[in-house]
């Protein structure tokens, strides 16, 4: 990755590759009728990210992050049972191909009120990409206040974080073990 400076804004492009060995992840077995977790898998992963922020005013930052995140058995699965789950070139479970996040913050006396919005595209959560977890799109609001020369402290900062403004029900994260 690299990181320009233009004027007030941060540019900082990444792309990236990864080599998995041993990773887990939770088979069904038909032959015995039980699922559980397989701890041999080899993947790969490649994608890119680029973030932008900074000053756009006095007082008025931004953020922006794009990624994409291709990250894939390199293999089909065996199981206890020596048969086959195909899932070579699969995504591996809860691996979003692309996420966003976009964040506005402005500077008042001494508030700082930040409005977030994070995409999450939709993803898996088998190892056979038939379980598609629904892509979701949360708002956020962070508004901090900082208090100067407390206690022998140069400031303390107190924060209120509203969550999920609106409410919508999405699946945060899966622990493929259950």
């Amino acid at each position: 990755g690299v990181k320009y400076k233009i004027g007030n804004i941060y540019l900082n492009p990444n792309a990236f590759c990864s080599v998995v060995e041993n990773k887990q992840a939770r088979i069904y077995d038909a032959t015995y009728n039980v699922t559980y977790p397989y701890n041999a898998a080899d993947a790969m992963a490649y994608g890119a990210e680029v973030t932008a922020s900074g000053a756009l005013l006095k007082d008025f930052y931004f953020f922006v992050g794009l990624s994409y995140n291709e990250y894939f058995f390199t293999e089909d699965l065996k199981t206890g049972s020596n048969s086959t789950i195909e899932s070579k070139d699969k995504q591996v479970p809860d691996a979003p191909m692309y996420m966003a996040k976009a964040a506005l913050s402005y500077t008042i006396a001494d508030f700082v009120i930040t409005p977030s919005i994070k995409y999450l595209s939709e993803r898996y959560g088998d190892v056979l990409n038939e379980e598609e977890i629904d892509a979701s799109t949360i708002v956020d609001l962070d508004v901090s206040y900082e208090l100067k020369k407390v206690l022998g402290a140069k400031s303390v900062q107190l924060r209120v974080t509203a969550t999920n403004l609106f409410n919508e029900e999405y699946i945060s994260a899966i622990n493929t073990a259950y």
